[in-house]
């Protein structure tokens, strides 16, 4: 006849190794996503774009694309740029705070939500600007082949983006002229 206590802590054992089974598939499956994402996105860039305000949208897929020493070499040209893009993005947030405590207040206030939209939009346009600017500044530093690449890209991740009514016939929803107003 076995022990009364013999049963608990074979209980006890056979819930700790359910657990270390659970935990396991777990760390095995985390490894097992990198190792997928590494392979579909490639490497890891270093961490540019957070530091400047450029987003991987811009010119992330590029760098991806680029040797160690060609990244470095547009890392020191993006990070020249840093202080100004900081002081733009706080700006942004600023302006969005604004409006978003605006938009919380118990009485809503028409003209302050329209200058504060407005202020957002005139915030939001310089940082973009001044992305665009460093952008452009950064296309120098880049062979025609490396430029190619980065046109391609963008391309491929935003497929209709220079598009237009008359080049593709489709239609620009709602806009005069567009092909959806012309009888088919």
């Amino acid at each position: 006849m076995s022990e009364p206590g013999a049963s608990f802590w074979s209980r006890r054992r056979s819930l700790l190794l359910l657990m270390s089974l659970a935990l396991n598939l777990l760390v095995i499956g985390a490894i097992a996503g990198t190792a997928i994402m590494h392979r579909r996105h490639g490497p890891p860039v270093e961490p540019v774009f957070g530091a400047t305000g450029i987003g991987p949208g811009e010119i992330g897929g590029l760098m991806r694309q680029l040797p160690p020493e060609r990244r470095r070499a547009l890392r020191q040209a993006l990070m020249a740029e840093r202080p100004q893009l900081k002081s733009l993005r706080q700006n942004v947030f600023q302006a969005r705070a604004e409006l978003g405590r605006l938009i919380e207040a118990a009485s809503v206030d028409r003209a302050a939500l329209d200058a504060a939209a407005g202020r957002l939009w005139t915030a939001e346009g310089e940082l973009r600007r001044a992305q665009l600017t460093i952008m452009g500044a950064l296309m120098p530093l880049l062979t025609q082949q490396e430029r190619a690449q980065f046109v391609a890209w963008r391309l491929s991740r935003r497929p209709g983006q220079l598009k237009t009514p008359i080049e593709d016939g489709e239609a620009m929803d709602g806009l005069p002229g567009a092909a959806a107003d012309k009888p088919r």
